[in-house]
């Protein structure tokens, strides 16, 4: 399992609600939403330029039924498949796709709610500058120098920044060029658990990653029980996954949207914006 330094300077994909369960759904589920075309790319430059010294590989597990049973699939919607450049899956079921060596362990402290750090110009700002159709390099550097504290919650450690102890962000990496926002993180604090924010944020993005390559739904559910039970064993709390699933009614309205945009835009508001009671 690699360790990982932040969103590295890299042309990002945007990954869609129908594919990458951050962006909607349960710990357990992914969402029948179908976000449709990517919503856009663009050059990310957060990210330490000094990693840490990564962690010491987790010990793997032998596979098998891991605590708390068998996966919850009543927990949420049925899942659509999509590829996380848009696209639809194709059938033909394969394990093949399970990377366990692409596997990213999330660095960063756990985050916390309503730090004030944002405004909703700010959030749309770096929306557009660095993720949008039209971003480039110049103009989301532009935006992380007019608001340097808004780019670390949303995207991480800056440059130059240890990202082990910055607040694991609002977006977070689900590969090497791809990201989803941090539901996780966000759902864990409405419901009063930040105990689970950094676990399943972890979870996600070590899942995801481990099993980016797949190219059906199939195979990626097979790939994601293989990673939960192997690389990404260490990820795993099946108290939040509970809890989680549990409270799902609370707090979908304020952290899950149906596109990538709606979900950037609360889990933004939540983790770095004004506290709800004060918008």
């Amino acid at each position: 399992m690699r360790a990982r330094k932040g969103i590295s300077a890299a042309v990002l994909v945007v990954a869609t609600c129908a594919s990458a369960w951050a962006c909607g759904g349960t710990v357990l589920v992914e969402p029948n939403e179908d976000a449709g075309p990517p919503i856009g790319t663009g050059t990310v430059v957060t990210g330490s330029t000094t990693p840490p010294p990564p962690p010491a590989p987790p010990t793997r597990p032998d596979a098998g039924p891991r605590d708390g049973g068998p996966l919850d699939v009543d927990a949420g919607p049925p899942r659509d498949g999509g590829p996380a450049d848009g696209g639809r899956k194709d059938g033909g079921a394969t394990s093949t796709c399970y990377e366990p060596g692409d596997a990213i362990l999330l660095p960063g402290t756990p985050p916390t709610a309503s730090q004030s750090l944002c405004s909703d110009a700010e959030l749309a700002g770096l929306r557009t500058a660095c993720l949008g159709v039209a971003s480039s390099a110049a103009a989301c550097d532009a935006q992380f120098a007019a608001n340097p504290a808004c780019a670390r919650c949303v995207f991480g450690a800056l440059p130059g920044e240890n990202a082990a102890t910055t607040p694991i962000p609002a977006i977070i990496p689900t590969s090497d060029d791809a990201i989803a926002p941090n539901i996780a993180a966000c759902a864990a604090l409405v419901i009063g658990r930040p105990d689970c924010a950094a676990p399943l944020a972890r979870r996600v993005s070590c899942t995801r990653s481990a099993c980016a390559t797949c190219v059906d739904q199939a195979a990626e559910d097979a790939c994601i029980a293989s990673a939960e039970a192997g690389i990404c064993s260490v990820t795993i709390d099946i108290g939040c996954t509970n809890a989680i699933n549990a409270a799902q009614a609370t707090w979908t309205p304020i952290c899950r949207g149906v596109t990538f945009e709606e979900s950037y835009v609360k889990v933004g508001r939540y983790l770095c914006g004004q506290a709800l009671r004060d918008r």
